[in-house]
């Protein structure tokens, strides 16, 4: 977005079966403008091909913002 992000998270719709190994980098402490991040992620046979990805984030004013998008594999 256009704006700062602060405590970023990423998570996977449930049962979608992926996991994300570096976890430990979340909650990311401040995204700049229009910058994003990456995560290694592990998938098998039984992770879903098609998922939604939600990404909440605060936002300046300290409200809690949520962004819901599609993945595929």
């Amino acid at each position: 977005g256009n704006a700062t992000a602060y405590n970023v998270v990423a998570k996977f719709e449930e049962g979608c079966n992926i996991i994300i190994i570096d976890r430990e980098k979340m909650p990311f402490d401040e995204l700049e403008p229009n910058k994003n991040f990456e995560l290694v992620l592990i998938t098998h046979f039984g992770s879903a091909p098609k998922f939604k990805i939600i990404t909440e984030w605060t936002d300046a004013d300290a409200k809690q913002q949520s962004k819901t998008q599609m993945g595929d594999i």
